[in-house]
């Protein structure tokens, strides 16, 4: 049987072996703090004043990269707009 695995082996470095999808809970504790915050800031190189700049560049380089993701692999990308759209059945769906 001719894999995806075989017919890509040179351009493979690795494989992962999992569930089709993860879900992550958890927090990081530092940002549960002003200091904490404000330290991850610093790191950054990031002034309080230039946060809202800060953010919105994130979101956008984030944005880029899945819509660049799902443009390579040929994925259809949705986004949903409210928490209560039912994302188990919309992924069917898809």
């Amino acid at each position: 049987m001719n894999t995806i695995l075989e017919q890509f082996k040179d351009k493979i470095n690795g494989t992962f072996a999992f569930f089709d999808r993860m879900i992550i809970k958890g927090h990081i504790r530092q940002f549960f703090s002003a200091s904490g915050k404000g330290f991850f800031l610093s790191e950054q190189n990031v002034l309080l004043k230039d946060f809202s700049a800060y953010a919105s560049q994130v979101t956008s380089d984030l944005v880029a990269y899945v819509e660049k993701m799902a443009e390579e692999t040929h994925r259809p990308l949705r986004y949903l707009t409210s928490a209560k759209i039912p994302k188990e059945q919309t992924a069917r769906g898809i």
